[in-house]
C-alpha cells in the first residue's frame, strides 16, 4: 500500500512539473505541435532580423499552423 502511495505521489508530481513548464524553445515547441508557443517565442526574434525564426514563421503562415493561412506574412 505504501508503494502504490509513493507511485501515485511521483506520478502527479512529474505531471504537475511538466504542466507547469513552459516551453523556452521555439524549435522544440514547433516539433510538439504547439505552435502558438513556437510563434509567440519567435515574434520577437523575427523582428531582430532572425532569419531562421522569419523562415519558421513564413512556414507557419504558409501552412495555417496556428494562425490562419496568410501567404503575405508567409
Amino acid at each position: 500500500m505504501i508503494k502504490l502511495g509513493l507511485y501515485l505521489l511521483i506520478v502527479i508530481t512529474t505531471i504537475q512539473i511538466s504542466a507547469c513548464s513552459e516551453e523556452k524553445d521555439p524549435k522544440k515547441a514547433f516539433e510538439k505541435g504547439n505552435y502558438e508557443t513556437a510563434i509567440r517565442l519567435w515574434l520577437p526574434l523575427a523582428e531582430n532580423d532572425d532569419m531562421d525564426a522569419q523562415n519558421y514563421l513564413g512556414i507557419v503562415y504558409s501552412l495555417g499552423l496556428g494562425v490562419n493561412k496568410d501567404y503575405k506574412k508567409s
